[in-house]
């Protein structure tokens, strides 16, 4: 059974990681061997957005889903799933996370002028 590792980072180290990442994703936005998809696309209209999917990775199947199967041994595995109740129930579901115990937090991230520029240049880059 995967553990899950408990990280340590101040709020200006996690400020910078995150920055880090969403720099490295807008790096490959001209890229043609990449495709970007918003979660809340698969939440809204999962036929059309992973209609969409399989276009731009070449499939046969033109129709979209908006449930999946279990890997053929019914088990978890690794690069399959992560195992979570979100993914066992074999459907795609919206992420309704409340952060309101970590309010402070959340508006100094979204504070941030880095955080929010690099924000607004992914939400353009998802619609």
């Amino acid at each position: 059974m995967l553990k899950r590792r408990e990280i340590s980072l101040n709020l200006e180290d996690f400020i910078d990681y995150w920055c880090t990442t969403y720099e490295n994703l807008l790096s490959l936005k001209d890229d043609k061997r990449f495709t970007f998809v918003a979660y809340d696309q698969v939440t809204a209209d999962p036929i059309a957005a992973t209609a969409n999917i399989f276009s731009f990775i070449g499939s046969e199947r033109k129709e979209g889903v908006e449930s999946y199967s279990k890997p053929n041994t019914g088990e978890w595995a690794w690069g399959k799933g992560d195992g979570s109740d979100l993914i066992k129930g074999e459907s795609v579901k919206s992420l309704n996370r409340d952060f309101s115990d970590h309010q402070a937090e959340v508006d100094q991230l979204v504070a941030n002028q880095r955080v929010s520029s690099l924000m607004r240049k992914y939400n353009e880059l998802l619609n």
